[in-house]
């Protein structure tokens, strides 16, 4: 589930998802700024946010953490 607040985005996370997070070192706040700056793609009954070098090219000058998230998919 996503809220949206203000210019904020906050992902609600089953307790498998924060286990799996944990496991690879992502944090909260980067899972919300994937949802938030992420491409957003439909695909077999989910929704897909991903970064990748366009999302890189556009928003790195107002989120420079950015470029560390090159190729991370949040379902």
């Amino acid at each position: 589930m996503v809220k949206k607040l203000d210019h904020y985005t906050t992902v609600a996370l089953t307790a498998h998802a924060k286990k799996r997070a944990t496991q690879r070192g992502v944090k909260t706040n980067t899972l919300n700024d994937i949802v938030r700056f992420g491409r957003k793609t439909y695909q077999s009954g989910a929704i897909y946010y991903s970064i990748g070098r366009k999302e890189i090219q556009k928003h790195q000058k107002r989120l420079p953490a950015i470029k560390n998230m090159n190729g991370i998919h949040v379902v």
